[in-house]
């Protein structure tokens, strides 16, 4: 229990040390496509504690009006960092009629496992958007790892990836759902970047 509790409180010195387990990911999704966030909504799907909203809030006046974090403590934190974000559980906590210009799915779909299909089929019932902005974990067979902890929670309570959706997967689905790709960028053999806009957007 009182584990917990100093994980609730985030403090100048911790706060560094988070940074360092994500800054990597600032590095290699948020700060190349600065222009594709500046000056934009979004609505992040696996917020994680929010230091990189926190960030892009400050540097390209990205605001998360909506974030979805299964995890309590990581909601607790998030909170914290952003005041202004409205946060749920799960996607289908989420309100009907949500409008943004960008949703972020941030290495998600590895935790989604073979969900992944039914959590963006209620997630795009509930949000309309022009853009998609997505990074897959692309673990091989060889990459498969227990989930649960740290940054892999899970609500799914899974023990392996291998049923992480491939690429070729999502976008067929969002082509469905009426998302043209607009870029497709391979950073390493675990990571892909894909941006996705809306054929016919309706603000």
């Amino acid at each position: 229990m009182q584990e917990k509790t100093k994980e609730k409180i985030i403090t100048l010195n911790n706060l560094e040390d988070l940074w360092l387990d994500c800054k990597k990911h600032w590095e290699n999704t948020w700060l190349p496509d600065r222009d594709f966030f500046q000056d934009k909504t979004c609505v992040d799907i696996g917020m994680w504690k929010g230091l990189l909203n926190a960030r892009a809030k400050k540097e390209f006046n990205l605001a998360t009006n909506i974030g979805v974090e299964p995890d309590e403590m990581h909601r607790l934190a998030c909170k914290k960092l952003n005041l202004s974000t409205t946060l749920y559980a799960n996607i289908e906590d989420l309100p009907d009629m949500i409008k943004t210009d960008i949703v972020l799915l941030h290495g998600v779909f590895s935790v989604m496992g073979k969900h992944w299909r039914q959590e963006l089929e209620n997630l795009f019932s509930k949000i309309n958007c022009k853009h998609v902005h997505i990074r897959l974990n692309g673990y091989s067979s060889r990459h498969i790892r227990p989930t649960g902890t740290g940054r892999q929670t899970s609500r799914y309570a899974l023990t392996s990836y291998k049923d992480t959706a491939t690429s070729d997967m999502v976008i067929d689905f969002l082509s469905k759902k009426g998302f043209d790709l607009l870029e497709q960028k391979t950073l390493s053999e675990k990571y892909i970047i894909l941006k996705l806009q809306k054929k016919i957007y309706e603000n």
